[in-house]
């Protein structure tokens, strides 16, 4: 009987042999360049190598404002605010970064400017309508000024001429804004068309269509004399509006013309220190005299209803 370690020993030393090479022999070897790529059935033979994709960011260039071009039918003081931009002002809009310019529309960044229909201070007519104003624009007479031209400065006719076309030859005359108040005093009977911040107490404003620019109740809405301003592109900011309502101060004032008037007449009947003498007694029938009082020097002031009774 074979014993089991001789048995394992003697299997190990037969089969060994068959684990070493030959002697003489090279073992068999499969060399890199003789393995070749297996190409996908969607891709051609020759198939690109895909580009490789490099990003990059350029900046875009931020906008260069530099000049500003201001419309004719600018108002004065408009035009002094834009100038206050610090931007260069040039004489024309081809080439201007900025255009300040009248538009027909208003929009949200707009400047609304109010105008004043006025006439010189002792005219009788409180009001007119719209209808007459742009019938005068025409050249077609109607309501108390019929025939008569409408006064105004150069860049308030370019601003009306924005929204309202040109007018009618002969339909308005244009002075320079200093000299515009006596042209018309001039001229009278006269009316015109002014900036609100144009008004001079030798003005009296009418109203149009029943609102007036100087009175509380004042709705800008139903108002036809109002022309928009808008910068293009909206570089910076503009007055909203040349009337402030916050602004407007009513002074009301009263008096007895008649005590006046008769006062004068004892000043001149006694000397200028009468009144303040303590001996100036005005007779009782100097309190009939209203608007409309006579009197002569030396005499008691009448009503003219008296003096024509009398």
């Amino acid at each position: 009987m074979i014993h089991p370690r001789r048995f394992a020993l003697t299997l190990f030393l037969f089969l060994l042999p068959g684990c070493v090479p030959v002697w003489g022999t090279q073992a068999l070897a499969t060399p890199a360049s003789a393995i070749l790529p297996t190409n996908s059935p969607f891709q051609p033979l020759d198939y690109p190598p895909l580009p490789t994709v490099t990003r990059s960011y350029t900046p875009t260039p931020s906008l260069v404002i530099e000049t500003l071009w201001i419309s004719p039918a600018a108002p004065p003081q408009l035009a002094d605010a834009a100038r206050s931009s610090g931007l260069a002002v040039i004489n024309g809009p081809e080439g201007a970064d900025v255009l300040l310019e009248a538009i027909s529309t208003p929009i949200d960044i707009s400047s609304t400017w109010v105008y004043a229909l006025v006439a010189p201070f002792p005219t009788i007519v409180d009001s007119v309508t719209f209808a007459d104003i742009q019938s005068a624009w025409a050249g077609a007479g109607q309501g108390p000024f019929a025939g008569l031209p409408l006064w105004m400065d150069e860049s308030t006719l370019a601003a009306f001429i924005a929204i309202w076309g040109a007018p009618a030859s002969g339909s308005v005359y244009v002075a320079a804004a200093d000299q515009l108040l006596d042209s018309a005093w001039a001229a009278r009977p006269a009316w015109g068309i002014v900036p609100f911040e144009a008004l001079d107490p030798r003005w009296k404003v009418l109203a149009v269509d029943g609102q007036s620019p100087i009175h509380n109740d004042f709705d800008q809405s139903l108002y036809p004399l109002k022309v928009s301003f808008a910068l293009r592109p909206s570089a910076f900011s503009l007055p909203a509006s040349n009337r402030d309502p916050g602004k407007l101060t009513v002074l009301v004032m009263t008096g007895v013309t008649a005590l006046v008037r008769a006062t004068a007449d004892r000043m001149e009947l006694h000397g200028r220190a009468h009144p303040q003498s303590g001996g100036a007694h005005l007779h009782p029938r100097t309190i009939d005299c209203g608007s409309g009082g006579h009197y002569e020097k030396g005499r008691h002031p009448t009503t003219k209803a008296a003096k024509r009774n009398s």
